[in-house]
């Protein structure tokens, strides 16, 4: 009575409506897959009603974890290592005549292992996607922080680099990570951890990028550095201004102008080069041994089993089967808190890739082409497909159904330590520009390119050379990104896989433009790089590779205008 008493009040509890026949069905075939006597049929119809039911999902895998210890044995390993990820079905036991309709109590053992390990390897495959419910939580108590999430969104808040000191008047200083102060109605005084100090007046708006960088949104900033080797770095779109010691000020003019005034020491301005943080070609990628080398830095992507080398439309491209070993993990490219290493991105993040996608569009099938999982401050593109029980991420609203998705962490203008995941959900329904999905699945090759820029607010998603979809954030709205966790191509942790092919995957640290999109599709449609190659000759030289170059420098006392796009003076 007991027993039963728990389970009604279990099924009230997770809102499951279902009456007692049919409950008493599933209660029978879950029992029959856990002790290893499910048919193909009977697995069959548990994971329809699995897939369609996110109650019972949860109340299957209660039972099951249960008995989780068993997936420990050497066996259970075994299958864990070789189950596909989209397959729940456990084969039925080999009977002779002899045994037919019944096993042995070892057999009996042995087959529940079995179909215990391949249940809930295949649930945790299945509802890996449900990040708002069990998922993270469960899966973060099973595996440790240390470890991290074998699946879904990592939810973890991992620990971040302080960037400056806020001064307080009334209390302590307050420790500031990435994140974007404005400063209203009053001047914002604060301290780096670099050894800056600057002052922000209202109404200023100012990202702090790093202990030694910020990016100027609004109104106008002061630096000071405090010593010798230190020095302080203010980035307004496509320039930036680099402090050689020791007093400067940056203020915005308007939309598209800067005024530089140096008061002590010295200051070089500089533009930025508009080329790839990171590019792998995946051209050298047969003869590699299953790595592909970025051209920029080398950070080398390394293959699982299960990629392989294709011919692409310019040169070789990487071909995933959507299984577990269908993965490229890059190697480097980390830091050792949030706001940290090579891959962390700030004031804007392009991320363009060709692709031929065989993608089903399935419920909950996911299909990465780009991702890396700092924690909670993640940066993706990837199809999806989840109803709306992820609707909270998505901004603008969108209906149901598939979706090329494009997520970041952001920071507000002054909503500070509060980053908030955004995903940027393009339904591929064909209407107002949007490809459909079946132009996206069509065998070809398809250009996309996901963009966004701080400076404006814009996120976009391109496809084929043209924007398809857009949205507009507060101007000042800053990136959090980068850590420890490494970047995947094709995959999340082993799970997620592509299917199809991923060539010419190159990230940047700012936003492309419209006419370098178009620019780079017509490039690629004609079998050329979307970045001409000879752009990468100072890394094939042995020489570190530049970002920005010099316009000039300014001295004390004087005070110059440029304009923050191109980064030139202006008379």
């Amino acid at each position: 009575m007991n027993c039963l008493l728990g389970r009604t009040a279990w099924l009230r509890t997770n809102g499951i409506m279902t009456s007692p026949g049919e409950q008493d069905d599933f209660d029978s075939l879950v029992a029959d897959m856990l002790h290893g006597i499910a048919t193909a049929e009977s697995a069959n119809r548990l994971e329809t009603m699995l897939r369609a039911d996110a109650g019972r999902r949860a109340m299957y895998l209660d039972r099951a974890l249960l008995h989780a210890h068993l997936a420990a044995t050497p066996l259970a390993a075994g299958l864990i290592a070789a189950t596909p990820r989209h397959r729940m079905i456990v084969p039925a036991p080999q009977e002779d005549d002899a045994t037919a309709g019944r096993l042995s109590s070892g057999s009996m053992v042995r087959t529940g292992l079995v179909a215990l390990a391949a249940g809930v390897v295949a649930m945790l495959a299945m509802s890996n996607h449900d990040r708002t419910g069990w998922n993270d939580s469960r899966m973060a108590a099973s595996t440790g922080p240390a470890s991290g999430l074998t699946g879904g969104y990592d939810t973890r808040q991992l620990p971040a680099q302080t960037i400056a000191m806020l001064a307080s008047p009334s209390s302590a200083d307050r420790p500031l990570v990435r994140t974007t102060l404005a400063a209203a109605g009053h001047v914002s005084r604060l301290r780096t951890v670099g050894g800056a100090d600057l002052q922000l007046d209202a109404p200023g708006v100012l990202g702090l990028v790093s202990q030694d960088a910020g990016a100027l949104f609004q109104g106008g900033v002061q630096a000071r550095v405090s010593g010798p080797g230190h020095s302080y770095t203010v980035e307004a779109a496509n320039l930036r201004i680099v402090d050689l010691g020791t007093e400067f000020r940056v203020d915005r003019v308007d939309e598209d102008h800067i005024a530089v005034s140096v008061f002590d020491g010295e200051v070089e301005v500089q533009s930025r080069l508009r080329l790839p943080l990171a590019s792998w070609s995946f051209n050298e990628f047969s003869a590699s041994g299953g790595t592909a080398v970025d051209a920029v830095h080398g950070l080398e992507a390394v293959a699982g089993e299960a990629v392989k080398p294709v011919a692409g439309l310019v040169g070789g491209a990487a071909a995933f089967d959507n299984s577990r070993a269908a993965t490229l993990q890059v190697v480097g490219g980390t830091g050792t808190k949030v706001g940290t290493g090579l891959l962390s991105f700030s004031t804007g993040i392009s991320i363009e890739a060709l692709i031929v996608s065989q993608w089903s569009g399935e419920l909950y099938d996911y299909d990465e082409i780009w991702r890396k999982e700092d924690g909670n401050s993640r940066v993706l593109l990837s199809f999806q497909n989840d109803e709306d029980k992820n609707a909270v991420y998505s901004v603008p609203a969108v209906g149901p159904g598939p979706c090329l998705s494009f997520g970041l962490q952001f920071a507000a203008p002054g909503v500070v330590d509060k980053p908030r995941y955004d995903e940027l959900d393009m339904p591929l329904d064909g209407r107002n520009g949007r490809p459909t999905l079946a132009e996206l699945t069509d065998g070809r090759p398809h250009h996309v390119v996901a963009t966004f820029d701080s400076f404006t607010g814009i996120k976009a998603i391109y496809i084929d050379g043209r924007l398809r979809f857009s949205h507009a954030y507060p101007a000042g709205s800053l990136i959090v990104s980068g850590g420890p966790e490494p970047g995947s191509i094709g995959s999340h942790r082993g799970i997620e896989n592509f299917t199809g092919s991923i060539d010419e995957l190159s990230l940047y640290d700012f936003a492309l433009s419209a006419d370098e999109v178009t620019a780079h599709h017509r490039r690629l449609m004609s079998g050329q790089p979307a970045v001409p190659a000879e752009v990468f000759r100072q890394r094939k030289a042995g020489e570190p590779p530049g970002h920005w170059q010099a316009i000039t420098r300014l001295v004390a006392g004087q005070t110059r205008v440029f304009n923050q796009h191109s980064g030139l003076p202006v008379e």
